[in-house]
């Protein structure tokens, strides 16, 4: 390679693919391993993106994309999009060149990371929220059950 700070550069690709998942490794701010499914997604946690086909368009640079979402558009903090390629190499990069500023979108860069955890924080929402979800059927069974239990008293 040549000297100074932009040696990857001059890497060839096979190389870089390999320097990126060994870097990927065990450093970063969220500590421990990143399993099969969340080295291969990442999160975007910075800018504009407003045209899932734009993003995926964006992605496919670096590889094939198993999957495009655009999470909550009117509130990205809550469900930002993602992207999952089908290999981590192919993940590694694009985060690379994303936190570089190489990737644009509507005349700006945005950030990334990769995503971590599954639907566990969500599941434990719904549960709390379950007990909150009432339906008109709900209602009108309890209400049916409470005539039921009087008319046996009475009778």
């Amino acid at each position: 390679g040549g000297g100074g700070g932009a040696a990857d550069v001059d890497i060839n690709p096979a190389q870089g693919r390999e320097l990126a998942l060994q870097r990927g490794r065990g450093g970063g701010g969220g500590g421990g391993e990143l399993n099969a499914l969340e080295s291969r997604t990442i999160q975007l946690t910075g800018g504009v993106v407003r045209s899932r086909l734009a993003l995926k368009a964006e992605m496919e640079r670096f590889g094939r994309v198993e999957l495009a979402y655009m999470g909550n558009r009117h509130d990205p903090g809550a469900d930002a999009p993602l992207v999952r390629f089908a290999t981590s190499s192919s993940a590694q990069m694009a985060l690379e060149a994303i936190n570089a500023g190489q990737v644009v979108f509507e005349g700006g860069t945005v950030t990334a990371e990769f995503k971590r955890g599954g639907p566990r924080q969500p599941e434990r929402r719904q549960s709390a929220e379950a007990r909150l979800d009432i339906t008109s059927r709900d209602i009108a069974r309890d209400l049916a059950r409470d005539r039921e239990d009087r008319y046996r008293r009475r009778g």
